[in-house]
């Protein structure tokens, strides 16, 4: 085996025994950038969160002015009740909740008016995405009918299944609002509103929530005999 030739420089060491601390001091160099980097993440993360909203704007930067309804955990202070712009990354994952199972889609997925589940990473600089679910606001509702309000023009309904948000809203009680496009029928028969008359019968409704969260009836179906 050839052995290294050791040549001494003008303080009287060897030249490897220098090029062995030159790569020592590289190590720690690197490693001292990769901590600060570290740090410098972790202190531009304010927090995580999660919240719920409507979309009020979709921008050409492929970013969401959102209208937050709900927020739960961290960020409570600064996004409830507000609109603010949550910007998406190249890895931001959008889906769309139906009948309560989600389907993967594109941020051309996401128009004006849709209310959104979101999860992200709030920095000293911007809220950013992850995750993003539309939410189908339609609803069909099988229940017991169990009070009406005339003046108000609604009527409540002890839900037993319903396809909009069924964790939530299975086995609770939901006010739901008719009017003059609400469609009631008995039997097959069309009816007026004042014709149903609560009693703990069974009835399918179905409509669509809107932005403000009230239940507005397309049609209702009083008797009804089906699943």
């Amino acid at each position: 085996m050839a052995k290294k030739s050791k040549v001494k420089d003008g303080w009287g060491q060897h030249v490897e025994h220098h090029h062995a601390w030159v790569a020592i001091a590289g190590v720690i160099v690197i490693a001292a950038v990769a901590l600060y980097a570290g740090f410098t993440r972790a202190a531009d993360t304010r927090y995580n969160f999660v919240a719920r909203g409507i979309v009020t704007r979709v921008n050409d930067d492929k970013s969401f002015d959102i209208s937050i309804t709900h927020i739960t955990g961290d960020g409570v202070d600064d996004l409830r009740g507000s609109v603010q712009t949550f910007k998406t990354e190249p890895a931001t994952k959008f889906y769309k909740n139906t009948a309560g199972k989600d389907k993967r889609v594109t941020i051309k997925n996401v128009p004006v008016g849709v209310e959104v589940a979101i999860k992200g990473v709030a920095t000293e600089s911007a809220y950013v995405v992850k995750w993003l679910r539309i939410h189908d606001r339609s609803f069909t509702v099988v229940g017991t009918l169990k009070d009406v309000d005339r003046g108000l023009k609604e009527y409540k309904v002890a839900v037993t299944t319903s396809t909009y948000r069924p964790g939530i809203y299975n086995g609770k009680d939901v006010t739901m609002n008719y009017g003059g496009n609400t469609t009631f029928t008995s039997g097959g028969v069309e009816r007026n509103a004042d014709e149903v008359i609560p009693g703990d019968q069974k009835v399918k409704v179905t409509g669509v929530v809107t932005d403000h969260g009230k239940w507005e009836i397309t049609t209702l179906v009083d008797n009804y005999t089906g699943k």
